[in-house]
């Protein structure tokens, strides 16, 4: 289970999803999507010595990019996060992109950057997009399923005894987990207290 933050893929593929019924009309990128690869292009071959001209909830789409003051190294080739909607998978990995999570129609890919506008022309390709971050609304979603009821008031700090989840343990049954992820990290300490692969018979295979 190689997780991923859900605010900036699992609420994209939403909206990819959504999406499905306007990328009928044929295999193209996105406008934002096009300006994105743009913008990068031009970067890389100035040789990526000044700061990326792009927001910074689209440069999270962006794998291998330099930190902050730090230019690109010679011959280095950013690739970026995609949601692709495809009736074929597999026609993607063939083309050279990386292929994550399927959802019928949506695909989360990854693929560098020189290979990004190829792929509108794989075969089964309808549409690809960057995923964007988006905030969630707790101050909605909250009240709908009544878990201000539960915690005792609408925001922190709640009354003692209100039902807040806090310190309660969960176990989760996987075929993995990506343990280093910050979002189980709790400051530099993990909020992992046990691991017990289950598929490491002795052998080393898994």
């Amino acid at each position: 289970m190689k997780v991923r933050h859900l605010g900036f893929f699992a609420l994209a593929l939403i909206i990819a999803l959504a999406a499905v019924g306007t990328a009928a009309a044929g295999p193209r990128l996105t406008g934002r999507t096009a300006w994105v690869v743009k913008t990068l292009e031009d970067w890389v071959k100035s040789g990526g010595q000044k700061e990326l001209p792009l927001p910074a909830s689209l440069k999270k789409a962006i794998v291998d990019l330099p930190e902050p003051g730090v230019p690109l190294a010679p011959g280095a080739e950013p690739s970026l996060r995609l949601l692709v909607v495809t009736d074929d998978p597999q026609a993607l990995r063939d083309a050279g992109a990386t292929v994550r999570t399927v959802a019928g129609p949506v695909v989360t890919a990854t693929a560098p950057l020189s290979l990004v506008r190829e792929l509108t022309g794989v075969r089964g390709v309808r549409q690809v997009e960057i995923p964007r971050e988006l905030e969630p609304t707790l101050d909605v979603s909250l009240p709908d399923i009544n878990a201000d009821a539960a915690h005792g008031g609408t925001q922190p700090p709640y009354p003692p005894g209100s039902s807040t989840g806090a310190g309660v343990v969960v176990g989760v049954v996987d075929t993995g987990i990506d343990y280093t992820h910050g979002d189980f990290k709790n400051g530099p300490a993990s909020q992992i207290t046990r691991i017990w692969d289950q598929t490491d018979d002795g052998d080393g295979i898994h």
